[in-house]
């Protein structure tokens, strides 16, 4: 319920709170619903939401340079706790800080990057097509609106997301990307229903939870935290 309750009742440590923001700014924008998330590099984000990214992804960067680390997959318990959003401005924070950063969407049943960070996609540049085929094109990472930041995934959705991430493409492609950025950054499905993100995670660095604040029971979010662990992840 409180941020204390985090390295109190679970078996890890908090790197901080984010401020939460409404993506409406306006009732038209409020009944319109729109899809698209609140990003950090928008002019209406509000000072405490900024900063609190700022501060957190100071802590965040540090603590994957102590480990030299790299790839970064952010996940959570369920559905519905922002780490999507979290991910996206994730990226975009360590873009401001001069870094080269890709973000890649691995929620292959339910892909939203596209839809958060703009971006129009094609069947070619589709994720889930090379996990299929193991055939790698040219383009399937491509240039964002912003400077230093670039995206893998797709729009399509694919029901059998496990079996394609069990073929080992997904490790010759993340090798690859290693050499080409300075960090990657992994918005994996919700790791209580499905293994995806486990899978993602073997071949990442460190985890990073989004725990929605009054939301999942703490036993529940200590059973993923586990997971994870039983996998070999910070």
């Amino acid at each position: 319920k409180q941020e204390d309750d985090v390295e109190a009742k679970l078996d890890t440590r908090s790197l901080g709170a984010l401020v939460y923001e409404p993506k409406a700014k306006s009732l038209r924008e409020l009944f319109q619903k729109q899809k698209k998330a609140l990003l950090v590099n928008q002019p209406l984000a509000g000072f405490g939401f900024v900063e609190s990214y700022r501060k957190f992804v100071s802590k965040l960067e540090y603590q994957m340079e102590k480990h030299h680390s790299q790839v970064l997959v952010v996940s959570s318990v369920s559905e519905n706790e922002g780490k999507s959003t979290v991910a996206a401005n994730i990226a975009i924070s360590l873009v401001q800080r001069d870094k080269k950063v890709l973000v890649i969407d691995g929620d292959l049943r339910r892909p939203s990057q596209f839809l958060i960070l703009g971006i129009e996609t094609q069947d070619k540049n589709e994720l889930g097509e090379y996990l299929k085929s193991g055939r790698c094109s040219d383009e399937i990472i491509t240039k964002t609106s912003i400077s230093g930041l670039y995206f893998m995934g797709g729009r399509n959705c694919y029901s059998m997301s496990t079996d394609m991430l069990q073929s080992g493409n997904i490790e010759k492609l993340l090798k690859t990307c290693r050499r080409l950025v300075d960090y990657v950054v992994i918005d994996t499905p919700p790791a209580g229903p499905l293994g995806d993100a486990e899978l993602f995670a073997r071949y990442a660095d460190e985890v990073l939870l989004v725990v929605r604040q009054n939301y999942m029971l703490a036993e529940d979010i200590n059973d993923v935290l586990d997971h994870f662990r039983e996998v070999g992840c910070h």
